[in-house]
């Protein structure tokens, strides 16, 4: 009786969200199935022995410089501790991955957009984020469609074990944060903001694409309180990478690159492999436009935060290179990752461009 009660006060809404759920899972089934991968081991086997190693590291009390950034080696340790393997612990890993935090960046990324424009938006933008990865792998041609599926998806549905992941569902939460926060105009909001920026930061340097639009954002709102919470909540993130990255200046791709060349190169690349790179630059712009007619700051927060993650972070050298033009990396948009939440969002926000 108990139970019937329960489920009598569940809205439609929420079975909405648990079938985007299901779906999610479905899709995560269907690449774990696709992909390449040795048991639990998917994507770069390098990167997950340099991760684990990092792990290891914490348990005898070493912080290594090969973690990428310092909290991720720290919340796996327990995992680590099984084995000195980097197979050891990685199914309870994975499995955290895809059973909670994967619907954490999905459930965020609805409510982000629901926030935005209503809930017809929000499970838009749920069915969007379900649905991109796996266009973008019939995306490209026949030699670059392997390396999306072996080591782009993993990574982007939490199979493989990368810094990048946690720190894109960080992102995400702080995105639904952030665009909640620019609607009641809540200090407490703009700090929660800040707080979940932060932690991505220590998660991994690349957050950094975030933090402008969050500030630019709030300040459009010209509301003090909102603006220095959130300042507040960002200066343990901050300081914290700051000393990180004294610590150890080669631990990730680098962070604040900006290269017009190498940029340029990095397009031609995608090109290449891919069918249509006009489409693709459309849509951002397009949808940055009808963001700003819905809302001016969230249009500039989640606006930044996509163009500086494709600026900033698309212009690392030699990201489709492998020594092989048939078979290239996917490296260049495995590195997007931090701002892909935004890039989903700007393509959800695509219907508001209708008068």
């Amino acid at each position: 009786m108990a139970l019937r009660r329960s489920l009598g006060r569940l809205s439609p809404w929420h079975g909405v969200l648990a079938l985007l759920v299901l779906a999610q899972w479905s899709v995560v089934a269907w690449v774990a199935s696709a992909a390449h991968h040795s048991g639990w081991l998917y994507g770069d086997p390098a990167e997950t022995q340099r991760l684990h190693e990092a792990s290891r590291a914490i348990l005898h009390g070493h912080l290594s410089q090969n973690g990428g950034g310092f909290l991720w080696p720290v919340l796996t340790a327990p995992f680590a501790a099984v084995g000195a393997s980097p197979s050891a612990g990685l199914a309870a890993l994975v499995l955290v991955q895809v059973v909670v935090l994967l619907p954490l960046a999905l459930l965020s990324l609805v409510g982000a957009a629901a926030c935005l424009a209503g809930r017809t938006l929000g499970a838009f933008a749920g069915a969007v984020w379900i649905v991109l990865p796996l266009l973008g792998y019939r995306f490209f041609d026949v030699r670059m469609r392997p390396a999306v599926r072996d080591g782009f998806l993993p990574a982007q549905l939490g199979l493989a074990e990368t810094t990048l992941f946690p720190t894109m569902v960080a992102l995400a939460v702080a995105g639904y944060l952030l665009v909640r926060a620019l609607g009641s105009g809540s200090a407490w909001g703009a700090a929660s903001a800040g707080l979940a920026a932060s932690v991505a930061l220590a998660l991994s340097g690349s957050a950094l694409v975030f933090v402008p639009g969050l500030l630019c954002a709030l300040a459009l709102r010209r509301r003090p309180l909102p603006i220095g919470a959130a300042a507040c909540a960002l200066l343990p993130g901050l300081v914290a990478f700051g000393l990180w990255h004294a610590h150890a200046p080669a631990a990730e791709a680098p962070l604040l690159h900006f290269d017009w060349s190498q940029f340029h190169g990095n397009l031609l690349g995608f090109r290449e492999y891919g069918w249509s790179l006009r489409v693709v630059e459309w849509v951002p712009i397009a949808g940055t436009i009808a963001l700003l007619r819905r809302s001016l700051t969230a249009a500039v927060g989640v606006a930044s935060w996509f163009w500086l993650g494709v600026l900033l972070r698309g212009a690392v050298p030699d990201t489709f290179a492998t020594g092989d033009p048939f078979h290239p990396s996917s490296a260049f948009l495995t590195l997007l990752l931090p701002a892909f939440p935004a890039f989903v969002l700007l393509v959800a926000a695509l219907p508001l461009l209708v008068p």
